[in-house]
């Protein structure tokens, strides 16, 4: 017969523990959510701890993980555009804080604000103490719309849907309450933005273009559909010589950097993104701890980030 006190450790492996406070408040109605937090706790640590990542060695913070912008969607089983969203939606409800260890256009670190949790948690506590315990579903959805009246700045979801009568967002944002600014004076939904760099490539010609629109003379009204502009409006850049360009420096790339240095560090190649529908050049490690670093080869500035990435990870040519 085994006791239970001969057993030296528990036989299985857990993650780091989910607050329960997403659960009482009900971010957990909304699948995307779910998914979302309990991979981001999955990736966090209580403890300080180091780590290296892209050949350069950082320190996170008890509760601080990193987010790929190619590996972690398909990690915790969502598109790039949906992991954005959720992402958005904690730093706004003041839940989630980007830290100092982010790397443009590498990696970004996030870090829960861990006292958010501890305090609701306390309140509620405070007044299952003071209040009798309901005993039926309408009390308890009372009790919830009471909270979120309370807390109006956290989101929640029934059925997958938000209270439309708190005036809450739908998880494609398609209220439009929830913007981004791209350039000054400009706001973008996540939808609208993403459909922006579709038609262009990147970021960077985005906020080109709308900024060569909105000086332009010919402009007559403020544009109300952007992703419209964008494809309607001949934009005067140098793109397609920028594009050529980088192709044939990828090509020069690709023959360099084929493949891994004795089975470890980095190789290169020409990708197709399909999600975003874009080529460009795709830097791969044989470490799981280290993201891809795609380039688009619409982007000015390839041929100046690629060789900063080749130097920063002491890539060997051929």
């Amino acid at each position: 017969m085994l006791l239970w006190g001969a057993m030296s450790e528990i036989p299985y492996y857990f993650e780091t523990p989910v607050p329960k406070y997403f659960r009482e408040s009900g971010w957990f109605e909304c699948e995307h959510m779910y998914k979302f937090v309990t991979w981001a706790f999955s990736k966090c640590q209580s403890i300080p701890h180091k780590i290296v990542i892209q050949g350069k060695e950082i320190t996170l913070q008890p509760f601080e993980f990193i987010s790929g912008r190619l590996s972690s969607p398909k990690e915790c089983f969502l598109t790039e555009n949906i992991l954005r969203n959720q992402q958005f939606k904690l730093q706004k409800a003041g839940l989630l804080k980007k830290t100092t260890n982010s790397l443009t256009n590498h990696y970004s670190c996030y870090i829960w604000v861990t006292e958010r949790f501890c305090k609701i948690n306390n309140q509620q506590n405070n007044q299952r103490a003071t209040n009798r315990q309901p005993t039926d579903h309408h009390k308890s959805r009372r009790e919830k719309i009471r909270y979120q009246e309370d807390h109006p700045s956290i989101p929640s979801f029934e059925n997958g849907e938000p209270n439309r009568d708190a005036g809450l967002m739908t998880d494609d944002f398609s209220s439009g309450l929830e913007k981004l600014e791209v350039i000054k004076g400009v706001f973008l939904t996540p939808e609208e933005l993403d459909a922006c760099v579709k038609l262009k490539g990147d970021i960077e010609t985005v906020k080109h273009a709308m900024e060569f629109i909105q000086a332009s003379k010919r402009r007559k009204h403020a544009i109300q559909d952007w992703p419209n502009a964008l494809a309607t409006w001949k934009i005067e850049n140098k793109g397609e010589s920028v594009v050529q360009g980088n192709i044939t420096y990828c090509e020069k790339l690709s023959k360099e950097f084929p493949e891994f240095e004795n089975g470890h560090g980095w190789r290169c190649y020409i990708y197709h993104d399909r999600n975003k529908d874009q080529r460009g050049i795709l830097f791969e490690s044989t470490s799981a701890y280290q993201n891809p670093f795609f380039i688009a080869l619409i982007d000015s500035r390839l041929r100046e980030k690629s060789e900063e990435f080749i130097r920063n990870n002491q890539m060997r040519k051929k």
